[in-house]
């Protein structure tokens, strides 16, 4: 059994290296892999999820889904596989959002209709405080 973190960081590098040559994916893999566990790292349920997260990241599962994790715009949030995990791209569109927003004198109102996850909504109602009305539409 691994009982020092770095013994669980070499075998990660080392399962990751068979199935990922990139060394840039292999090290945002291994940190997500470390960090965004819901478990200690050294505890039997962290060993017991890495060896599971390992073969569900070699078939080709997003780490994302893996971790339950996804990052955005400095935040976390909770995913599941039924989430749409947000995009570099969505960062984008924030940023211009809120670039917009700033531009105008009056409170404005956000809606978030047909985007998947809420995460884009979300961001701009946290980032900016001045607009505080949102709507969140969702049809199933």
């Amino acid at each position: 059994m691994m009982t020092e973190l770095s013994q669980i960081e070499e075998f990660i590098t080392c399962q990751l290296k068979l199935h990922f040559p990139e060394e840039r994916e292999r090290y945002w893999l291994k940190r997500a892999l470390i960090e965004d566990s819901r478990y200690p790292p050294l505890s039997s349920e962290y060993l017991s999820w890495l060896k599971e997260a390992l073969i569900q990241l070699v078939s080709g599962v997003p780490i994302q889904y893996v971790t339950g994790t996804a990052h955005f715009y400095g935040r976390s949030f909770l995913v599941t596989k039924d989430t749409l995990i947000p995009r570099p791209e969505t960062e984008e569109l924030a940023n211009l959002a809120l670039r917009w927003l700033k531009k105008r004198a009056l409170p404005s109102v956000v809606l978030d209709i047909g985007t998947g996850s809420g995460i884009l909504a979300i961001t701009i109602a946290a980032e900016s405080p001045l607009w505080p009305y949102l709507l969140r539409v969702q049809t199933h």
